[in-house]
């Protein structure tokens, strides 16, 4: 402690955090504007491909699965619309998606109906045409046992023995399984 006519000497204190933020943004603003950054076209993917690049295989990649939409719906005679409504519903069209409880690829199927229903690998559910054709023939299967889409699609969401159980029960389905069903009328909508 500085005795009391000292005091008047001693220089305001000044923490370490409030010298260091105003250099630190100064220097970056500095890196930021002579590096040319700003300038720069953004990239996709964490700066691995170029947006004009990743546009162009996007494109590739839709026509792709257009291609497959197509023969798969003329294959399993369920409508295009109606099985792309129900793959963007489940994941947004991501060949890779993966749920918390474990359902894979663009239909979101679980590997134990996979391999009931197609006889399929949990690996085989990461290609698009497998995934694709074994999910429209679970939902083809269900549009014919149940006679409805909206059962159908219960039936694929809720599971075919709980939907059972429910229409024999005469019970409403769970709050998630009719905000899915209302999910996929709505997009086929706009398909």
């Amino acid at each position: 402690m500085l005795p009391p006519d000292l005091k008047k000497l001693e220089r305001p204190r000044i923490r370490v955090r409030d010298r260091v933020l105003p250099l630190l943004a100064y220097c970056f603003l500095s890196l930021y504007t002579l590096t040319g950054l700003w300038q720069k076209e953004p990239d996709i993917k964490q700066g691995r491909k170029p947006y004009l690049e990743m546009r162009s295989e996007y494109r590739d990649f839709n026509q792709l699965l257009d291609g497959l939409f197509d023969l798969v719906s003329r294959e399993t005679g369920l409508e295009e619309d109606f099985l792309r409504a129900t793959a963007i519903a489940e994941s947004n069209l991501d060949v890779y998606a993966i749920s918390r409880k474990g359902a894979r690829g663009l239909m979101q199927l679980m590997p134990e109906t996979a391999r009931e229903y197609c006889g399929l690998k949990p690996d085989d559910l990461w290609d698009p045409l497998e995934n694709l054709y074994c999910g429209a023939r679970i939902l083809k299967s269900y549009l014919d046992e149940f006679g409805s889409r909206e059962l159908a699609l219960a039936a694929y969401n809720h599971g075919k023995y709980g939907t059972k159980r429910r229409l024999r029960q005469g019970r409403g389905f769970p709050i998630e399984t009719r905000a899915y069903i209302k999910k996929v009328k709505q997009i086929l909508r706009y398909l």
